[in-house]
């Protein structure tokens, strides 16, 4: 490495993406502060040639460290590197998707002028998302880029707007920040943004919206989340237990305005799930139909609630 302190990690978790690994570390060695930032690859137990191309990239250059461990998961993964990380400022990049080559520098200029907890960033998608250009759309109504928030101001505006995105690789992180609350990702569950990114923006005093598209998230493989026309019972039952969890920790959260937003938002996750399950094995899911009723705040969802309390199947024939 330089003799320059490094200012910014990148952590990349990598499990079997021979395919798309070299785009994903060609543009992190295209990056314009690349004397001052790390790369760290995180083999998570690959099976395929992704552990070899890591080893050969790192051989040629030096920003590159390269760690092969048991497979664990992306939650360990990304927490393995969280513990090696030397740089002020963290960025997860997912080793199927790649970056900007100004993405590092301009991410830290901004991260720097505000002293920001958080920067969030925009991504640009191989496919267009109904969901993804209803956040941009909400997100440009109700916030002004380079300017300050904290994050439960963010959330408010995202969870008014309807439009929540909790993607980790959309944020650029304080590390500091990430250290003195000890924000780690829960480990063995799917969906894990969903756990890690409200809970750490409940915490941020200094959110920072950007207007750079910075990330590429490739969601054109058969194998991306926003492809996929099925959900397994593991992903359906990890999310379900997740919404638990969360439930029980807004109830401190101030101001109550917030708090009901967030368990507004909650219902219609929990109606989600449920309609997403296979109609045989909803039962097992142990939905609590009056819970998800007593979560809805706006008056659109509470209507929606209210259907579903009364008649879950119908409400479910009906939303497919």
């Amino acid at each position: 490495m330089s003799e320059y302190k490094i200012q910014v990690s990148v952590i990349v978790p990598v499990y079997n993406v021979e395919a798309y690994l070299e785009r994903c570390i060609q543009s992190l060695l295209k990056q314009d502060l690349l004397d001052r930032t790390e790369i760290l690859l995180i083999d998570d137990g690959s099976t395929d040639q992704s552990g070899k191309i890591c080893d050969d990239y790192a051989r040629q250059n030096p920003q590159i460290s390269v760690y092969h461990k048991k497979n664990g998961g992306l939650s360990d993964a990304r927490n393995f590197g969280l513990d090696r990380a030397r740089g002020e400022y963290i960025l997860f990049v997912d080793s199927d998707d790649f970056i900007e080559p100004d993405t590092c520098s301009a991410l830290l200029q901004e991260a720097e002028q505000f002293l920001a907890d958080i920067v969030i960033g925009r991504i640009q998608l191989m496919r267009p998302s109904k969901a993804m250009d209803r956040y941009e759309r909400i997100a440009a109504e109700r916030f002004e880029c380079h300017k300050v928030y904290t994050g439960k101001e963010y959330l408010e505006g995202c969870l008014e707007g309807g439009a929540l995105r909790v993607e980790a690789w959309r944020n650029f992180f304080n590390r500091e920040f990430l250290e003195n609350h000890h924000f780690r990702f829960k480990k063995g569950i799917l969906h894990e943004d969903e756990e890690f990114t409200p809970r750490v923006l409940l915490s941020a005093s200094k959110v920072v919206l950007t207007d750079f598209a910075f990330y590429h998230y490739d969601n054109t493989r058969s194998g991306s989340i926003m492809n996929s026309s099925t959900m397994s019972m593991k992903k359906i039952q990890d999310r379900i237990a997740t919404y638990e969890e969360q439930r029980k920790s807004y109830q401190s959260v101030e101001p109550r305005r917030l708090k009901r937003l967030l368990e507004d938002d909650l219902s219609w996750k929990y109606i989600d799930c449920y309609c997403d399950c296979a109609p045989k094995n909803r039962k097992s899911l142990g939905i609590d139909r009056m819970t998800v009723f007593q979560c809805a705040f706006r008056p659109k969802r509470k209507l929606k609630a209210l259907l579903f309390l009364l008649a879950p199947e119908m409400y479910a024939r009906t939303k497919k």
